[in-house]
This record gives C-alpha cells, sequence and structure tokens, in this order.
C-alpha cells in the first residue's frame, strides 16, 4: 500500500488530532530509522503509521482491534504482527529491527 492510501484508511479510523499527530510522529521516526538500517522506508513507515489505528474506536481492546481492520485493508499478516508488537499487552516477540524500533518510537512519541 502507497503511503496517501494508508493515511486515507488511518483518517477513516482517527479523527483526533493528538492521535494523528503521534502516528505521524512515529511515522517519521520510522522511516529515519528504516534509512539508518538499510531497510525499506515505505514499509517502515506505514508501520509506524498505521499502529495505533484502532486507538480511538477501541481503546479497551486496543491493540487487539487492529488485525482486522489491517488485513481488510490488505496488509500480510507479518506486517500485523509487526503492528501488534509495539504493545507489551499482546506478547509478540520483538525480534526483529523493525518491531525493536517501532516499540521503542512508539514510547518516545507517547501522547
Amino acid at each position: 500500500m502507497k503511503r496517501k492510501e494508508a493515511l486515507t484508511l488511518l483518517k477513516e479510523h482517527v479523527k483526533t488530532d493528538r492521535v494523528l499527530r503521534h502516528s505521524l510522529a512515529v511515522e517519521g521516526a520510522m522511516i529515519a530509522y528504516a534509512i539508518k538500517f538499510g531497510q525499506d522506508e515505505n514499509y517502515w513507515g506505514l508501520l509506524g503509521l498505521l499502529h495505533d489505528i484502532d486507538f480511538e474506536k477501541y481503546p479497551e481492546e486496543h491493540p487487539n482491534r487492529a488485525p482486522e481492520i489491517l488485513e481488510a485493508a490488505g496488509f500480510y499478516e507479518t506486517f500485523i504482527a509487526s503492528v501488534l508488537s509495539h504493545s507489551s499487552e499482546t506478547k509478540i516477540p520483538r525480534d526483529s529491527k523493525e518491531r525493536q524500533c517501532l516499540h521503542a518510537v512508539d514510547e518516545m512519541a507517547s501522547f
């Protein structure tokens, strides 16, 4: 998925400036880390942009409702698992640079 499409998807689910700004900040940091580590900037950026896609609609269930949104949009299991890994609640291992960075950046760009 291209960034423009992902931003449209995010805006369908995120309405507050606070969460939108947070998502954009995490996206920017993830792109910077992708460049640093020689990884796919678009992929890492989309992880950052979409990691809290379910936060506003389902705050009590976040991030566990993200998979249904992301699957419907055509994202693969590996992408979805990386999104889920940003939350300690899911117990998904942070066994890759992208997952470690997403968790760290999310914490640093907290609300």
